[in-house]
């Protein structure tokens, strides 16, 4: 149904751009010669008032042929070259006009309805990150940035990427029922070609009804905890799902009935493998993650930046997410830190309870300087020798001195080939030759469900509906010309450039989630469609309107010959882009 409701969903927005180009060309007086859904040879079709409605082989676009479009043959009435600038100024922009109206009416009637977003609910902050360094926590919901609302997270990716250079924004976020002002300043992400301030959305995890652990647990299958983490927000689901990939022998998840009733149900890892998994390969080994860089609250007098942890209550730590994890199962009274200072000299902290939220504000853990790396238990680096806490000094004869040099020697290394190390084991002085071959981690595949939070936001009063639709759509408009703006200066990267192809899997995507995601996703894309032909570019519908302008300004036509030229220069720009887009396309999909 979905592919259905896609190639519906693409052909109604042709429809719509075409068609008011049609009905443009009907009040000034042009006759429409052929009105076309796709390029290339006729397929099928009708003939209605003179004009052949068909439909083409090639879905890549549309077109509306109108009478006298060759400004070198002298015009007759009907023609379009016979019709006034203004009235030729009125054709060329008809699909723009429809694609904004489009977009204008149908948003109000979704929010009557109720539109589903992705909840603007912070799923995890990036370490060092400009969301971490403002303090934005996992579970804050975003209320407005730069006192622009937000419904869904798509509004807070937007008004992120699309933000000014190096400046500032003002976010409003709910924190346990407070609103809390906060301010950071994206960073420009090179390689994503945008701005981001390093957060993600949250998500809910469920178990497949039909997976056979839903069926062991019977009655019970309703998740509520993995390995005795709640997860019933944001941070909590975080650490679950980060405990199910460090190597433990067995899982245990909790689940309730229809009474509420829980139950703990453990089950062997080994038994729920994904064999068939075409998992990349891998070392398993990443820079610990120990050393304090900010301590606040309840640590400010015992910790300072620069110490290790590396242990909680005897657990070894290698990351702050195991830390977050501890202090979430821990009942104790105290917590008692093992913690060694910048002179490698270790000292027990004991400080009192504290929530996993609370220490992310409070307590932020860093790479370790001394680049010791933890080894994942089921790694091939594991398997070969190498131990947690150990320093990588060479790599095929590369000198190790930061993590993107051993990216490097990974990346050149040649599939299936060993990559010797000299490495110094955790408590040796002695370094030691291990050749390792890079290998797959096995990956638990139990039925597990991530579905990111959605919210839904309806106005059923019919004035709040038509005043958030417009907001939405003039929104929408803003956005794209912005994107538009910036792509040509290059401050969007151009590989953020989609095609048809982009467009079909998103719109499927869309499709998939029911008819009124789908149309709030087609108005956006009419959105981009209004702008991308307002700008002047010949060839398409702003390129002639800008001629028209002229005419109406000037009161002389530009000449046959000029345009001529421009469009040659913008068909060429136009099988360019397209050309460009599409590799794009084709890229993303073999990635």
């Amino acid at each position: 149904m979905s592919v259905i409701l896609t190639i519906f969903g693409i052909g109604l927005l042709l429809v719509i751009h075409e068609g008011g180009h049609y009905f443009a060309a009907r009040a000034v007086g042009i006759r429409v010669k052929v009105f076309a859904i796709g390029f290339g040879p006729r397929l099928f079709g009708w003939q209605r008032n003179g004009t052949d409605f068909r439909v083409s082989l090639l879905p890549l676009g549309g077109y509306v042929q109108v009478s006298g479009d060759d400004p070198s043959r002298p015009p007759r009435p009907g023609d379009l070259f016979y019709a006034s600038a203004k009235q030729r100024l009125l054709f060329y922009a008809g699909g723009i006009m429809a694609n904004f109206l489009f977009a204008f009416l149908i948003i109000p009637v979704l929010f009557f309805v109720g539109v589903p977003f992705v909840s603007p609910t912070v799923g995890a902050v990036s370490p060092d990150s400009p969301a971490w360094s403002a303090g934005m926590l996992p579970d804050d919901v975003v209320l407005s940035i730069n006192e622009r609302e937000v419904h869904g997270f798509r509004h807070i990716s937007s008004g992120i990427a699309l933000a000014e250079r190096d400046t500032s924004l003002n976010i409003v976020v709910k924190r346990d029922g407070e609103r809390v002002n906060l301010k950071l300043q994206p960073l420009f992400d090179e390689e994503k070609g945008f701005s981001t301030i390093g957060i993600a959305p949250a998500y809910d995890l469920s178990l497949a009804p039909d997976s056979d652990i839903a069926k062991a647990m019977g009655e019970y299958s309703q998740l509520v905890a993995i390995n005795g983490l709640e997860i019933s927000n944001a941070l909590g689901s975080q650490l679950a799902l980060l405990s199910l990939g460090d190597g433990r022998s067995n899982f245990v998840l909790s689940g309730l009935n229809t009474n509420n009733q829980r139950r703990d149900f453990t089950f062997e890892s080994s038994d729920y493998v994904n064999s068939t998994l075409n998992a990349p390969a891998q070392l398993g080994v990443t820079v610990l993650a120990q050393q304090v860089s900010v301590a606040r609250g309840i640590f400010s007098e015992t910790l300072v930046a620069g110490d290790r942890i590396v242990a909680i209550n005897d657990q070894p730590l290698s990351k702050q997410s195991d830390l977050l994890e501890a202090i979430s199962l821990t009942d104790s009274e105290t917590l008692t830190l093992s913690v060694v200072d910048t002179q490698n000299d270790m000292r027990q902290v004991r400080v009192p309870p504290t929530s996993a939220h609370q220490l992310l504000q409070d307590l932020a853990l860093v790479t370790n300087d001394d680049m010791a790396f933890y080894v994942h238990p089921q790694s091939a680096a594991f398997a070969a020798g190498l131990r947690t806490g150990c320093s990588i000094l060479r790599a095929n004869d590369v000198a190790i001195q930061k993590m993107s040099d051993l990216r490097s020697v990974i990346s050149s290394n040649t599939e299936g080939h060993s990559i010797d190390f000299i490495v110094l084991q955790n408590g040796s002085d002695e370094p030691t030759a291990i050749g390792v071959i890079p290998a797959a981690i096995p990956q638990l595949d139990f039925g597990l469900m991530l579905m990111t939070k959605s919210t839904t936001v309806v106005a059923r009063q019919p004035l709040h509906a038509i005043s958030l639709g417009f907001r939405e759509a003039k929104a929408m408009v803003s956005e794209v010309a912005t994107t538009a703006k910036r792509l040509f200066t290059g401050e969007v990267a151009s590989k953020n450039m989609g095609g048809i192809i982009s467009i079909g899997v998103m719109t499927n995507s869309f499709a998939s989630q029911g008819l009124v995601s789908l149309f709030f996703f087609l108005c956006l894309i009419s959105v981009n469609l209004g702008v991308l032909n307002f700008i002047p570019i010949p060839a398409l519908d702003g390129g002639h309107i800008l001629f028209a302008l002229y005419e109406i300004v000037s009161g002389r036509k530009v000449s046959v010959a000029m345009q001529n030229i421009f469009q040659i220069i913008g068909v060429v720009l136009v099988l360019s882009m397209l050309v460009f887009v599409t590799s794009n396309d084709i890229q993303r999909l073999l990635q």
